[in-house]
């Protein structure tokens, strides 16, 4: 009998949620109403940026490009500050506070040319892009240079997979030189030092990191090739020199995480690879368009760029890379003389999704079959760990961990690496389905997109408390980025 009423009890709960989750997934919903807040909210809490009326949330709306659009305006009202010396807040809900990290600057800016791309026609998303473009010179470090591991500048250097061919490439193509020091002890020594951009972790300050660095150089990238501006894209590639600077011989290579720590992680890695494909494209479009010197020129950039993300995603893969899964750790710790390492196990989003990325891109780009298999099991073995689903919630509805809701917008680049590519876009698909699922059903009192894309945290913290900037931007990334894949394809 009490096996009975606990499996009746079980239906009934079970029904209870998806009358609610329908209820929530009318688009109907948002046709009119005020709203009214019974909570009490925080004392610093300013309301004047809540949804007032129900139609605000503009429920309505079904073209993914106007969503990202409109999503991107709430986003302004509550972290942009026009009479801030930088604009850009980090924080969710207080009137004051810190600029917004590097970190989270970056996932505004790849953000903006994502909304672009699926608005082309519109001024206001082109001039968020530009305006984003400049003010990033506020996190740029007053270094110019940057002294090199010698695997880069060094031949025959033992335990190096960079092999000697390639090593000389390097330091014709990153600038490097020579510069010989008085050793104070009656005898000198040389370093390899190199021109290069540095952005800060912060807004005029704070230590840099290799990873939110190379986030910018494909945010810069991607906006100078979109609106034709060189400056922009000769600003990305001398900071991807300071990325690629990151390169040591401990553990036989791959690039640090930041320069004062003896990590190396996936998250430096696999966008760093991901950056250098695209410097390879950049390159050889450039070169299908020269000739004479200025030709073999671009073809020596492009050609170093490619071999440096194949030795990139090689020693990635091969020190990361969990071979059941396909799915990447998240880093390595080497010891103080970098000789050995123990492997620092977690599996992340956007680590899967970068190297992701590379695979089906290095696939594009040389035609090696072992890159199309990478992606193929990465991209599986990926859906398969990291998306759940809850019966009793939504049948069917992919949910995501909602640790940190940017990390999913590399996954999703890699998606749509793999669509394009490789022309396998049920998981693209599945994303489109969460996403307006979330738009209808997980926003907070701003309009914004809660941190957790299913909608089933309904809790107070989750409506108004703090939440960093590249939370509230991702989920606009991703729609942005899906409508964008279908206009285009829809062409």
């Amino acid at each position: 009998m009490k096996a009975y009423w606990k499996k009746a009890a079980t239906v009934l709960l079970a029904a209870v949620l998806l009358f609610a989750a329908a209820a929530c997934g009318d688009p109907d919903k948002g046709k009119g109403g005020v709203i009214k807040y019974a909570e009490k909210f925080p004392d610093d809490f300013n309301e004047e940026f809540l949804i007032k009326n129900t139609a605000d949330f503009n429920y309505g709306e079904r073209d993914g490009g106007k969503r990202a659009l409109y999503l991107v305006e709430r986003l302004k009202k509550v972290y942009y500050r026009d009479y801030a010396d930088f604009p850009w807040r980090l924080s969710y809900y207080r009137e004051s506070g810190r600029n917004s990290y590097l970190w989270d600057f970056g996932a505004l800016h790849s953000m903006a040319n994502a909304v672009y791309k699926a608005n082309r026609g519109s001024e206001d998303a082109r001039k968020l892009v530009e305006d984003l473009c400049g003010d990033v010179e506020a996190y740029k470090s007053g270094a110019n240079s940057r002294i090199v591991d010698e695997v880069l500048w060094k031949e025959d250097v033992p335990g190096n997979m960079l092999p000697n061919d390639f090593v000389r490439l390097a330091k014709k193509i990153m600038k490097i030189k020579e510069e010989t020091y008085d050793d104070g002890q009656g005898g000198s020594y040389t370093v390899g030092r190199m021109p290069v951009r540095i952005y800060n972790s912060s807004v005029g300050s704070g230590d840099p990191y290799y990873d939110d660095n190379v986030w910018i150089v494909m945010s810069l990238l991607e906006s100078g090739l979109m609106l034709g501006d060189a400056g922009w894209i000769g600003n990305a590639e001398a900071a991807l020199m300071y990325v690629l600077s990151g390169w040591t011989g401990g553990a036989g290579g791959g690039l640090l995480w930041k320069e004062s720590y003896n990590t190396k992680n996936t998250c430096s890695n696999g966008p760093s690879a991901m950056a250098c494909v695209m410097f390879h494209n950049y390159y050889k479009d450039l070169a299908s368009k020269a000739d004479g010197e200025e030709r073999l020129e671009y073809e020596e950039k492009s050609g170093f760029y490619l071999g440096f993300a194949e030795y990139i995603y090689a020693w990635t893969k091969e020190i990361l890379c969990d071979p059941i899964d396909g799915v990447y750790d998240d880093h390595i710790i080497l010891d103080d003389n970098g000789s050995s390492f123990r492997i620092s196990r977690g599996k992340l989003t956007y680590n899967a999704g970068t190297m992701l990325s590379a695979a089906v891109r290095l696939f594009e780009a040389t035609g090696k079959t072992a890159y199309k298999e990478d992606a193929l099991k990465t991209v599986k073995g990926s859906y398969q760990y990291f998306v759940t689903r809850d019966r009793l919630f939504v049948p069917g509805l992919d949910i995501y961990p909602t640790s940190d809701g940017w990390f999913h917008v590399y996954l999703v680049q890699g998606y749509l690496d793999v669509a394009r590519v490789l022309g396998e876009d049920g998981y693209l698909e599945k994303m489109r389905d969460t996403m307006d699922y979330a738009y209808k059903n997980a926003r907070n009192y701003y309009g914004l997109i809660k941190n957790d894309w299913s909608g089933r945290d309904i809790s107070p913290d989750a409506q108004y408390a703090y939440a960093e900037l590249r939370n509230a931007a991702a989920p606009i990334e991703v729609i942005a980025l899906i409508a964008a894949y279908y206009m285009d394809k829809a062409f």
